[in-house]
């Protein structure tokens, strides 16, 4: 459980971009959330598994919107895109750094992408707030953290340390160049970032009776 870590520092953000094959018949948003109720369940999303983010991330829209579509769980999320570019599944709800180069290429489709404002690798890709549903902000994010019990100066040396290499221009750049923002926190943020995030999901899974057997 969460109990069993101590929060050191959030690292990074990525907004995440629902994807399709470029050949489908779906233009925006609204157009595959028509498909996903006139056809409930027949539309296939690829995930990393029930409770991923990519899962949740759809879910919240499924709540907000009224719609269904179903997930096919994936063991990696090269696998899912390599069976969405066969046509095998309908849908990825993948990170930007990850799907944006196949988006370039011409091979998906971005109908999509999760954060508040437009993306930089995807400018021309409409949020989904912008399509209707205010409020929508999703990213994955990333962060370290140790057993719990670290002593107080032990945390405070290692969020001092981490906190100055992923400020540093240099850290930063390479980030970008992933799509990724820098998150850089103090333990007490990060502890309350976990706490608003599992509020915020765990909202989403009772409400959209999310199971592990889903």
């Amino acid at each position: 459980t969460v109990k069993d870590f101590t929060p050191i520092t959030l690292i990074a953000s990525s907004p995440m971009a629902l994807v399709v094959h470029v050949a489908a018949p779906y233009r925006n948003l609204d157009e595959l959330i028509a498909a996903a109720k006139a056809k409930p369940g027949e539309l296939i999303l690829g995930s990393g598994g029930i409770g991923s983010r990519g899962h949740l991330a759809v879910a919240s829209l499924e709540r907000r919107a009224g719609f269904k579509v179903t997930q096919v769980p994936y063991r990696g999320t090269s696998l899912i895109t390599t069976d969405l570019l066969a046509r095998q599944i309908t849908m990825q709800m993948g990170t930007v750094f990850f799907v944006a180069p196949f988006v370039k290429a011409q091979r998906l489709r971005a109908l999509a992408v999760t954060v508040a404002t437009r993306v930089e690798q995807l400018p021309d890709v409409p949020t989904v707030a912008e399509q209707g549903y205010p409020g929508y902000d999703v990213n994955s994010w990333w962060g370290m953290l140790a057993p719990a019990g670290v002593p107080q100066p032990v945390l405070r040396q290692l969020n001092a340390k981490l906190r100055e290499i992923y400020a540093s221009p240099v850290m930063r750049d390479r980030l970008a160049q992933l799509g990724l923002n820098e998150r850089a926190s103090s333990p007490a943020e990060f502890t309350r970032f976990i706490a608003e995030e599992m509020d915020f999901w765990g909202k989403v899974v009772r409400e959209s009776n999310i199971t592990a057997t889903e």
